[in-house]
C-alpha cells in the first residue's frame, strides 16, 4: 500500500472550494500544499498516494470524472505486482490494494480544493442510470490527449530587454528520462537535490561543471525545444506585470505554431505550464498569467489546446526550470549583460551547442532553438 498521504484530508461534502468561507490561514496552508505537490510532479515523486494520484490525472484525463477507472488505473500502475489486467481480482487481493475511499478521497482535494485536473463534467457518485454507467466506460476508454511539457523562466526585466526563455518537452516519456538521467548524474558527481544550476549563481570554478551539465542536456535532445521572446523595453510604457502575462502567452503561441508546422506535434494537445519561482511574483501575477493563458488557448484554439498544469515552483524541485534558467540567463547575457568573462563564454557554449550563431542569434536557425524578439 501506498505511504501515507502528508496532505490534511479533510472530513467535507465533495462541492467546489470557496474561498470566502476559509480563513486566511487556511487558504496560505492549502496554497502550501498546492506548492508543494506541484513540486512532487516536477520532481516526478511518485512516494505519496497523493503524487501518485495526482500523476494519475494528469496523464490520464478518463480519471478526472471516474473513481472507479481511478483506482483501476492505480492498480495497474502501482500495484501491477498483484494485479493483472483481465484476471480476476480475490477477495484477499482486495485487501492489499490501495481502496476506492482513500483514492477518492485525494482526487477530490487536488481537484475541489487545488483546482487542478478538473474534470470536463460533475460525475453523480450514486444512483447512476445505465446511460450514465456506459458514459463513464466511454469516457475510461477514450485515448488520452497528449502533454506538452512548457518550463519557463523571466529574466531582465529591468533591462534593455525583458526575456522569457523556455525549455519544452514533447512527449512524456522523455521528460520521465530527463529526470532520470539527470538524477543519476548528479548522483555520479556528489551532488544533491539542493545543488542547483543558476546561471547569476555560476561561480569561475564551476564553469565546467555547468558546461558538463548543459552538454547532457543537449545529448537528450529529442522531442526537446528551447524557446524565447524578447522585448524591447526602451520605449515600453506598459505595466510590466500585463506586460509579463502577455509575453508568456505569445511564447506559448508562437512556439505551439512552430512545433505544429514543422510536424513535431499535432493538435489537440495538453499543457502542463511550470514558471520559477521569482522573487517579488504576488499571487495577483501568476493569476493572471494563468487566466490569460486559458483565455488565449480557448479564444486562439478552442478545444484543441488545453491548459492542463499552471504552477510556479522552486527551482531546485525542477531539473527542467533549471534548464530553462540557464538558457534564459545566456540569452540574458547576449542581449543585455555581454562582458568578456567565464559566463559570457558559457553563453557562447550553450548557443554554440544548440547550433545557433551566437553572434547573429535572431537570424539563425537550429531544429532545437525558436527565438522571438517583439519591438
Amino acid at each position: 500500500m501506498a505511504d501515507e498521504v502528508l496532505f490534511a484530508f479533510e472530513e467535507e461534502e465533495e462541492s467546489e472550494f470557496d474561498e470566502q468561507e476559509v480563513d486566511p490561514e487556511k487558504l496560505a496552508r492549502r496554497e502550501k500544499e498546492k506548492e508543494v505537490l506541484i513540486e512532487r510532479l516536477n520532481a516526478d515523486d511518485h512516494f505519496h498516494l497523493i503524487t501518485r494520484v495526482a500523476h494519475l490525472l494528469n496523464r490520464f484525463q478518463s480519471t478526472r470524472n471516474s473513481d472507479i477507472t481511478l483506482m483501476i488505473k492505480y492498480w495497474e500502475i502501482y500495484e501491477s505486482k498483484n494485479y493483472k489486467e483481465g484476471q480476476a481480482v480475490t477477495p484477499e487481493q482486495l485487501y492489499e490494494f490501495e481502496r476506492l475511499t482513500s483514492l477518492a478521497r485525494a482526487r477530490a482535494k487536488i481537484q475541489n480544493e487545488f483546482g487542478l485536473f478538473k474534470g470536463e463534467e460533475k460525475v453523480r457518485r450514486f444512483r447512476k442510470s445505465k446511460e450514465e454507467v456506459e458514459k463513464e466506460i466511454q469516457l475510461s476508454t477514450k485515448p488520452d490527449i497528449p502533454t506538452i511539457n512548457i518550463y519557463c523562466d523571466e529574466t531582465g526585466k529591468n533591462k534593455n530587454f525583458a526575456i522569457v526563455g523556455s525549455y519544452w518537452v514533447l512527449e512524456r516519456s522523455k521528460n520521465e528520462n530527463l529526470i532520470r538521467v539527470m538524477s543519476e548524474w548528479k548522483r555520479e558527481k556528489g551532488l544533491t537535490v539542493k545543488n542547483e544550476f543558476h546561471f547569476t549563481e555560476m561561480k569561475k570554478h564551476q564553469y565546467d561543471l555547468y558546461v558538463e551539465f548543459f552538454n547532457k542536456v543537449v545529448e537528450m535532445g529529442e522531442m526537446v525545444s528551447f524557446q524565447a521572446i524578447a522585448f524591447d523595453m526602451r520605449e515600453n510604457r506598459r505595466k510590466i506585470d500585463d506586460l509579463l502575462s502577455d509575453l508568456h502567452y505569445q511564447l506559448v503561441h508562437m512556439g505551439i505554431e512552430h512545433e505544429t508546422a514543422t510536424g513535431r506535434v499535432s493538435l489537440p494537445r495538453s499543457v502542463n505550464f511550470t514558471k520559477d519561482k521569482e522573487v517579488g511574483n504576488d499571487a495577483l501575477t501568476l493569476v493572471k498569467i494563468e487566466q490569460n493563458l486559458q483565455l488565449q488557448f480557448k479564444v486562439n484554439y478552442e478545444d484543441k489546446l488545453r491548459l492542463n498544469l499552471f504552477g510556479a515552483t522552486e527551482s531546485y524541485a525542477s531539473v527542467q526550470l533549471q534548464i530553462a534558467d540557464l538558457f534564459a540567463g545566456s540569452l540574458n547575457r547576449l542581449l543585455n549583460d555581454r562582458g568578456e568573462n567565464y559566463k559570457d563564454d558559457f553563453a557562447l557554449h550553450v548557443f554554440r551547442s544548440l547550433g545557433m550563431d551566437p553572434e547573429n542569434i535572431f537570424s539563425s536557425e537550429s531544429d532545437m532553438v525558436r527565438l522571438h524578439l517583439l519591438q
